[in-house]
């Protein structure tokens, strides 16, 4: 399955099979879903996003993607990042998060994830995963480049690497600083009348990934970061993927994800009640007024 949509960058990759399909961009995320509504849909295809201007690079033990030409200078910094000891932190939504804060000499400030498993597992195989397919960091790295490219908020990714290994890897992402973060969870809990404000910003970008049938598998308070500015960045895409579904559909999805967190955190009610009133409401007044609050 084939549409021509001319774009030099990016490509849609679509699973079972893998193979390098549609170029993507809006137009082609409107393509793949004209052509599913008049084929038989089959549960098991995936989609899943591939930046084809990547440079790849194995140094030492790892493997390195990135959009940039990175020195040795750079990936040595990179490299002792990964081989330093983090302990994951709790966040405000009860999640576990590692990373580390860099410098990279021509890049600037950077943030290094580490890929670490939650849940029960955690407690046998930490950081480890099994190969099969993409990395999750390479999947994680591919899907910021094409969100950003249809002008989501988040983080600019720089690179993505893995250990080299038959049949397990562990995973880093980098990407560019966000300065003075803070969660909107943590915001909601210490300035409710400034995350007022902010959710106008959020409900704009989440009614963006609607349009564009993005599906976000873990939208919640604690991975939407604001910076000193009161803009709003999304992160963990690692699991995101086009939806199948039509617009209300995953509009409604987005709503029940983000409700069952707030409720399960026990943070404020308004950050439902304006996400739900929000995305309801037409997408176009929402730009108008986000476009007021930011003057």
């Amino acid at each position: 399955m084939s549409h021509a949509v001319h774009d030099t960058r990016y490509h849609l990759v679509w699973a079972p099979i893998r193979t390098v399909g549609d170029k993507l961009t809006s137009e082609t995320i409107k393509n793949y879903i004209r052509y599913h509504r008049h084929k038989e849909k089959s549960p098991k295809q995936l989609v899943r996003f591939l930046m084809s201007t990547t440079f790849t690079r194995k140094y030492g033990t790892y493997h390195f993607g990135s959009s940039l030409e990175l020195t040795d200078h750079q990936l040595n910094r990179l490299v002792k990042v990964f081989e330093t000891p983090t302990h994951a932190v709790d966040s405000v939504l009860g999640g576990r998060t590692s990373v580390a804060a860099a410098q990279l000499e021509g890049i600037g400030a950077v943030v290094v994830k580490h890929y670490t498993r939650g849940g029960l597992i955690r407690h046998l195989v930490r950081r480890r995963y099994l190969r099969w397919g993409k990395t999750r960091s390479q999947s994680e790295y591919e899907v910021l480049q094409t969100v950003r490219n249809l002008g989501i908020s988040a983080p600019e990714p720089i690179a993505y690497a893995s250990t080299e290994g038959l049949f397990f890897y562990r995973a880093w992402l980098v990407t560019r600083e966000i300065k003075q973060p803070s969660t909107l969870a943590e915001l909601s809990c210490a300035n409710q009348e400034r995350t007022q404000i902010l959710m106008a910003k959020v409900i704009y970008e989440v009614s963006k990934l609607v349009k564009n049938y993005i599906y976000h598998a873990d939208l919640h308070p604690g991975n939407v970061l604001v910076n000193s500015s009161d803009r709003v960045f999304i992160l963990d895409f690692d699991k995101a993927c086009l939806s199948r579904k039509n617009r209300n559909k995953l509009r409604d999805q987005y709503i029940s994800r983000w409700r069952r967190a707030v409720v399960k955190h026990r943070l404020p009610k308004m950050l439902s009640q304006m996400m739900e009133a929000g995305l309801r409401k037409d997408w176009d007044d929402m730009e108008i007024k986000v476009k007021e609050a930011s003057h």
